[in-house]
């Protein structure tokens, strides 16, 4: 077995390719599982971090890192981004020996890094460029199949790989689709209980179903099974603060801020996510002056990637939760047309992604409404004042029906910009 479809003159002097290729196909040959696996992996890191380093980034040797600045650029697609999160975790179980491996994670594997190095070879922009590969005649052209709605039936079963549920799972969640998402969890997790991402993805969506303490306690467990875990402690920080938003507990606000801000810092300060619920959070714990330290800091992180990209030529339009980190960053600083700007162009360039704009149109609404409660007008940028000297005042989002949440955010946007608002001052309603 072998890959002539993709060059392998990638070498240099820490990785050749060719060698790695070998020896992950040689693994397999003699059934060293966990070797194929690893190589895999070593293959993925190699990729993703060169990549990295040749728009401009920093070296780093941290893969969760280097695809999210990937993801950032928009220089790899979705497909390939999912398949290599599911490769790097399952290298992570291999890599600490939490568990033994089925041979049919070693297909996936060799699958996923199937994917990959397409993406590499034949999609990345600043890559070799390669014309696509014939998929018939490629030996690891299992991966789409994987993909598959028809494996909703229930076909995934067969194949005793966690990564393919999990991956079923997020695209439920990314359409809004949570009903469907909790029914396959849960049937998942009945076939694979010790898997990582399916147990992450318990735990969030039970936190979005409103069982915020069984969420909690899951994702407690996970973060002391598996210490230092980015998506663990960021998802843990997710749901202590619905904790704080629906529950109104302080020290769930406490523990939700200090996880994003610590991840904040652990990413080097290049996961715009981290840093905008960072900031988020810095605001509702009255602390409008880190508040807008952070949302400006994530701000300029997400458009000197999107300038990088643009001077090199590179990736595409910015992604959904790329829109609505400029947006929410805008609004904690009190640009409310831009903001409004970026919301609106979120659910333009992304309509059927009705899971993500809610997830963010609610926070975006209790921002709107949680200023801190007598902040000085001296105290927020630009402050101003309307033509008749009103300050503005927006109260009551915290029991706003979520249907209503996106509209009634966009109007009142639209109000505080057409009447001169450049700030938001605000007392909350309860």
């Amino acid at each position: 077995m072998s890959l002539p479809s993709f060059p392998l003159e990638f070498d240099e002097e820490r990785f050749r390719l060719a060698d790695d290729v070998r020896n992950m196909l040689a693994s397999r040959r003699v059934h060293a599982f966990e070797g194929s696996v690893l190589y895999a992996a070593r293959i993925l890191e190699a990729l993703a971090g060169a990549t990295v380093v040749r728009v401009g980034g920093s070296p780093t040797w941290n893969v969760f890192d280097s695809l999210e600045t990937l993801r950032s650029l928009s220089l790899i697609d979705d497909e390939a981004l999912v398949f290599a999160h599911s490769l790097r975790r399952l290298a992570n179980d291999v890599r600490h020996v939490r568990r033994r491996l089925h041979p049919s994670e070693v297909e996936f594997a060799l699958g996923a890094i199937e994917r990959v190095l397409r993406w590499y070879s034949c999609d990345l922009q600043v890559g070799p460029r390669q014309p696509p590969a014939d998929i018939a005649e490629n030996p690891f052209g299992i991966a789409p199949a994987y993909l598959s709605s028809a494996l909703l039936a229930g076909g995934w079963q067969g194949a005793l790989v966690p990564a393919i549920p999990a991956l079923l799972v997020e695209r439920m969640l990314n359409v809004g689709d949570l009903r469907a998402g909790a029914e396959l969890t849960s049937r998942a997790l009945l076939t694979f209980p010790a898997d990582l991402r399916l147990r992450q993805l318990d735990a969030l969506i039970r936190s979005r179903q409103g069982e915020l303490d069984h969420a909690a306690a899951r994702i407690g467990a996970l973060a002391q099974e598996f210490e230092g875990d980015d998506e663990t402690i960021g998802i843990a920080a997710g749901i202590q603060k619905r904790r704080w938003l629906f529950g109104n507990d302080p020290k769930a606000l406490i523990k939700a801020h200090q996880g994003y801000r610590k991840a904040w810092e652990r990413s080097g300060r290049q996961n715009a996510w981290l840093g905008i619920n960072a900031a988020a959070t810095a605001l509702w714990l009255d602390e409008p002056e880190l508040s807008r330290r952070l949302a400006g800091e994530t701000r300029d992180l997400v458009r000197w990637w999107g300038a990088r990209a643009q001077a090199l030529g590179v990736g595409s339009a910015p992604g959904v939760w790329d829109r609505h980190t400029l947006a929410e960053a805008n609004l904690l600083l009190g640009e409310f047309a831009h903001a409004r700007e970026d919301y609106a162009r979120a659910q333009a360039d992304y309509p059927s992604l009705l899971g993500a704009h809610e997830v963010a149109l609610r926070q975006g609404a209790r921002v709107l409404g949680s200023f801190s409660p007598g902040a000085a007008i001296s105290d927020l940028p630009r402050a101003q004042r309307g033509a008749d000297g009103r300050v503005a005042a927006i109260t009551g989002h915290r029991h706003a029906i979520p249907a209503e949440v996106g509209p009634g955010l966009a109007e009142a946007l639209d109000v505080l910009t057409a009447q001169g608002f450049g700030v938001l001052v605000t007392s909350l309603a309860e």
